[in-house]
């Protein structure tokens, strides 16, 4: 059957979003997708200041704030994460990276005194959700939803796509993607993940005969540039600096059944072997880690699913 696509794109969450579809315009679909994409951002977004997530900041260590479900639901979703991956997810972490310049808040890196002050704001396990109220108990607390609320919105939007008439295509926010359905010529999906080093090149690619997600943290998203150095974005929950033993994790799986049970980031700051340890709990979630030395590690179930391509010719993927 010949192939009908069709795409659009528009910019939300910092990103660009695109929709693929192969069956033709599919306008009310489309809409669906991008209308999920618009409001978890209006409700997420912590620079806004009459955003929700906002005004839980604002009301730190004074009263509670009552949310939209939406939000109610990243948040409990996201406190599983944090126990799921040993506390190195936290959307308490905005104090943290407040103090950090990367991105558009210019260039800067704070100091040890001015890390050690905050450090106590973060922590997850004191959030109080109650019956659609959310408080967070100490002055100066604040949320950050920048490890989980575009791949929040990118599933929602996968699902009102789908139930708005999207057989065959796929949604794509950045570094993440979900296909809807099945191609309409019946081959397989075929995803590109990005190399962590080479700009516009692909590190490898996976058939996606069982999955229907990819998801891709890397330290080159967002960082800054100091002595030298890069910082990247991705900052520890633990000691409130950025990962370093990994540049890269990419997450597969199929969204009905694994939902977001671990994420990239939680696992770039938890480091390859505890990483491995984690994912041992969640058998329905592959993975693809690249280090700092660029070897690539991939887990045992993608390996007759992942290869290297192009520029990665020359390394090998060591399954584990």
């Amino acid at each position: 059957m010949e192939l009908r696509q069709y795409s659009e794109q528009q910019c939300f969450m910092n990103t660009v979003i695109e929709i693929q579809s192969y069956e033709g315009e599919k306008k009310q679909a489309f809409a669906a997708a991008f209308a999920v994409f618009k409001k978890i951002e209006s409700l997420c977004n912590r620079f806004d200041p009459n955003s929700e997530i906002s005004k839980i900041n604002q009301m730190a260590g004074k009263s509670p704030f009552r949310v939209a479900p939406e939000v109610f639901d990243i948040l409990h979703i996201a406190n599983t994460l944090s126990e799921n991956l040993l506390g190195a997810f936290d959307v308490t972490i905005g104090a943290i990276t407040d103090l950090w310049g990367i991105g558009n808040k210019g260039v800067f890196r704070p100091s040890q005194e001015e890390i050690d002050r905050v450090l106590p704001l973060v922590n997850y396990k004191i959030i109080e959700l109650e019956q659609q109220r959310v408080f967070l108990p100490l002055l100066h607390m604040q949320i950050d939803l920048g490890g989980i609320a575009k791949e929040y919105a990118l599933h929602l939007a996968a699902e009102a796509a789908w139930k708005c008439g999207l057989n065959s295509g796929w949604i794509s926010a950045g570094g993440d993607i979900c296909t809807i359905g099945k191609k309409t010529d019946a081959s397989v999906w075929c995803i590109g993940i990005q190399h962590p080093r080479l700009f516009h090149t692909l590190l490898g690619k996976i058939a996606l005969y069982e999955w229907d997600t990819v998801e891709t943290s890397g330290d080159y998203r967002r960082y800054i540039m100091m002595d030298g150095s890069p910082y990247t974005h991705i900052l520890s929950p633990y000691n409130g600096y950025p990962t370093s033993e990994l540049i890269s994790v990419s997450l597969i799986y199929r969204r009905d059944e694994a939902g977001i049970s671990v994420n990239g980031s939680g696992l770039m700051v938890l480091g390859l072997q505890k990483s491995m340890e984690v994912l041992q709990r969640f058998p329905a979630v592959e993975a693809v880690f690249v280090t700092k030395d660029q070897h690539v590690i991939a887990t045992k179930g993608l390996k007759d699913y992942f290869s290297l391509i192009s520029s990665s010719e020359e390394k090998t993927i060591e399954f584990i």
